[in-house]
């Protein structure tokens, strides 16, 4: 496994600065959070690659800063909406393909949300297969106040596609939902392929790894237990407000690190 820290955890630094700092401290693992249209330009995005180059980097998934509207562009009544934002979301699969990426991260439909729930299923699937001529698979988050917070979601997903989905599997996501970690991970089984690590305590439900009471050991083996491979990837994400220092967030990586070694 591979343990990083993802450029959205120094939010609101830029892309490029948040990249620059990690591979300069040497960080050799991120996913990369993209916060502008322009970001997705040839020549961004070159900017980026040149940067992961010159450090030697591994980029494991790339964020698009369109997730909060996922809803709206995939999961609604309005089929040419729907057509449109397809071809938007090629933009970031191209962005994955040219910075070495695995993974496009989707936050998907809302709670409550009325699109049947295989047509929902179906409209994941299309948006997934936009992803196959570029090589990168498209990762369904577990995030709080949309669908896939629902574990039955989830595992609904992996029998329409057959285990042919990737999970990302966030921590401090889950805490946010209420559901206990276990139920994502027997949800998601094999087909988790990423992580987004944090910890809490009693007065914070997201901060780094180690600084709270996870345990991580226990985690660790539930993950492989479930049938992760040891070939996912996991990346430190947190918010500004998880932590003080930047020396923190990069001991977090550290100890992440060392619970998945």
């Amino acid at each position: 496994m591979h343990i990083g820290i993802s450029t959205a955890s120094f939010y609101p630094m830029e892309t490029e600065k948040a990249l620059r700092f990690l591979g300069e401290h040497g960080v050799a693992t991120t996913e990369i959070f993209f916060n502008s249209p322009s970001e997705l330009s040839d020549g961004f995005l070159k900017q980026l690659a040149d940067i992961v180059a010159a450090h030697g980097m591994r980029v494991t998934s790339v964020h698009p800063f369109t997730s909060g509207m996922e809803n709206y562009l995939f999961f609604s009544g309005y089929r040419r909406r729907f057509e449109d934002s397809l071809k938007l979301y090629e933009r970031y699969y191209k962005a994955a393909a040219m910075l070495g990426a695995k993974f496009v991260v989707l936050h998907g439909e809302r709670s409550g949300n009325h699109l049947p729930r295989e047509e929902s299923y179906a409209r994941f699937a299309q948006v997934a297969e936009c992803g196959r001529p570029y090589g990168v698979r498209l990762a369904h988050e577990n995030v709080y106040n949309h669908s896939g917070a629902d574990p039955a979601y989830l595992a609904g997903l992996r029998r329409f596609l057959h285990d042919d989905v990737s999970f990302v599997l966030d921590f401090k996501q889950a805490r946010r939902a209420g559901v206990p970690l276990q139920e994502y991970i027997d949800a998601m089984g094999p087909c988790i392929r990423h992580l987004h690590l944090s910890d809490a305590d009693a007065e914070h439900d997201c901060i780094p790894p180690g600084k709270g009471t996870a345990d991580y050991a226990d985690i660790r083996r539930r993950l492989f237990a479930a049938g992760m491979s040891p070939e996912t990837d996991g990346v430190v994400e947190l918010y500004a407000d998880g932590y003080g220092r930047y020396e923190e967030l990069l001991e977090g990586c550290r100890t992440a690190a060392s619970y998945f070694e």
